[in-house]
Order: structure tokens, then C-alpha cells, then sequence
């Protein structure tokens, strides 16, 4: 992962919309592989919100992995859900 998103003192909102910028997620792809409603996707990840333990996990998980295996081609690595990529 590059370094200045390793930062501890990034919070979880940035952390997430770095994790969706990278992956090529919006709230609606989120909505359609979590089975929740927009509204909660959107209501969940407002910066004002405390984020919930599901996306605690999800935006380390992807960390993890970035540090790992290195950066995430968008293009050649973005998981498929269900629906063409």
C-alpha cells in the first residue's frame, strides 16, 4: 500500500473511499454484494457515522492484502461479484 494511506491517522471514512477509489466500488456496487439498501451503504459511511465492525473488517482485510501482495491493478484484479466486469 502506498504509504501515506498506511497512515494510522487517516480515519475509517478515508481509509474507505481510498479502498473504493482503488477497487473501482461505488455504494451502489457495495449495496448489490452486501444485499443492503442504498440508503444504508450511504447512512453507514457518512463521515459523521461510526463505521460498523462488517467495514472495519472489509477496509483491513484490503489493507492487508495491499501490503501483501502489493497494489491492486483495478483493471486485471477487481473481484466479480456476480456481474461482468
Amino acid at each position: 500500500m502506498e504509504k501515506e494511506n498506511n497512515d494510522s491517522k487517516l480515519n475509517w471514512h478515508q481509509r474507505f473511499k481510498y479502498m473504493k477509489k482503488v477497487m473501482g466500488y461505488t455504494n451502489t456496487d457495495i449495496s448489490e454484494i452486501t444485499g443492503m439498501a442504498l440508503s444504508t451503504i450511504k447512512d453507514q459511511t457518512k463521515p459523521t457515522s461510526e463505521f460498523n465492525r462488517w467495514l472495519k473488517l472489509s477496509i483491513v482485510v484490503f489493507e492487508t492484502f495491499q501490503a501483501n501482495e502489493g497494489p491492486i491493478e483495478t483493471e486485471s484484479r477487481r473481484l466479480n461479484y456476480g456481474k461482468v466486469v
